[in-house]
């Protein structure tokens, strides 16, 4: 097994983070993750965790509890804080 590539929950443990935080990034595009099959677990390359903006995410994360990344909805770019559900529209 490569070092380098953690699971959902390797990368958890090594950014300290929760396994629901990690989730959230790669949900929002900010962690890429790898896949080689269908259903298979998620891959995180090491060096994506290390990446400045992601060590700048982690950092805010351990200061404030909250980060706000840029997502899309509905042709509109607004901020999110990763610890909320986005709430639906009607």
């Amino acid at each position: 097994m490569d070092p380098d590539v953690l699971s959902l929950q390797g990368a958890a443990r090594y950014t300290a983070m929760s396994d629901t935080t990690i989730k959230k990034l790669v949900d929002a595009g900010v962690l890429p993750t790898r896949q080689c099959a269908p259903y298979a677990p998620r891959e995180i390359q090491r060096s994506d965790l290390e990446s400045p903006r992601l060590r700048q995410i982690f950092e805010t994360l351990r200061q404030s509890g909250q980060v706000r990344l840029g997502v899309k909805l509905e042709a509109q770019s607004v901020f999110l804080p990763i610890d909320q559900p986005a709430a639906k529209k009607s």
